[in-house]
C-alpha cells in the first residue's frame, strides 16, 4: 500500500483533518485545526515530514506552503483551494483532490491563516508568519488542540 493510500484511509477512518505518512507509517495526525497541527510537526525536531504523504479534509494555501516547507512528497485533499492547488503545482508536489473550490468555507476556521498567506509565496516566510499568527492566538487545553504525534516508540507517547 501506498503511503497516501494509508494516509487517506487513517484520514476518513478516524475522522480527522490531516494525516501524514512516511514508509507505511503514520507519522502525525490532527483532528482540528490542520494549519497549527503542521506547524506544531514541523517545529519538533525528531519528526520529519520530509518525503511524506499528506492527506487533508480540506486544505488552503496555508496548508499547501507548510506542505512544501516540510518536502512532503504527496498530498491529497477532499476540498483544496485553487490558490492550494497552484502552490503544489508551482512546487512540483503531487496532489489529488476530490474537489476544487475558490475559497475554504469560513466553518473550517482557516480564514486568519489564509489571509497571512494570501500574499506569500515563499515556505519559509509562510511558515514564520503563520507560527507568528498561532502563537498570538489564544492557548487551549491540550485534549481540545488536536495533535497527536506518533512515535516509533509507543512508550514514549
Amino acid at each position: 500500500m501506498l503511503d497516501l493510500d494509508v494516509a487517506k484511509t487513517e484520514l476518513y477512518e478516524e475522522n480527522l483533518s490531516v494525516c501524514a505518512v512516511k514508509d507505511c507509517s503514520v507519522v502525525f495526525k490532527a483532528k482540528a485545526d490542520p494549519v497549527s497541527g503542521l506547524l506544531d510537526a514541523i517545529g519538533k525536531a525528531d519528526l520529519s515530514l520530509e518525503g511524506s504523504a499528506v492527506a487533508f479534509q480540506a486544505a488552503g494555501k496555508a496548508a499547501a506552503l507548510l506542505c512544501v516547507h516540510a518536502k512532503a512528497k504527496d498530498v491529497f485533499a477532499a476540498t483544496i483551494t485553487r490558490g492550494a492547488l497552484a502552490v503544489f503545482k508551482q512546487n512540483k508536489v503531487a496532489c489529488r483532490c476530490n474537489q476544487l473550490v475558490d475559497n475554504l468555507p469560513e466553518k473550517t476556521g482557516m480564514a486568519a491563516y489564509e489571509k497571512t498567506v494570501q500574499d506569500l509565496n515563499d515556505s519559509a516566510k509562510a511558515f514564520r508568519a503563520l507560527k507568528v499568527l498561532r502563537d498570538k492566538q489564544p492557548t487551549r487545553p491540550k485534549q481540545q488542540v488536536h495533535e497527536r504525534f506518533i512515535s516509533k516508540h509507543p512508550n514514549e507517547l
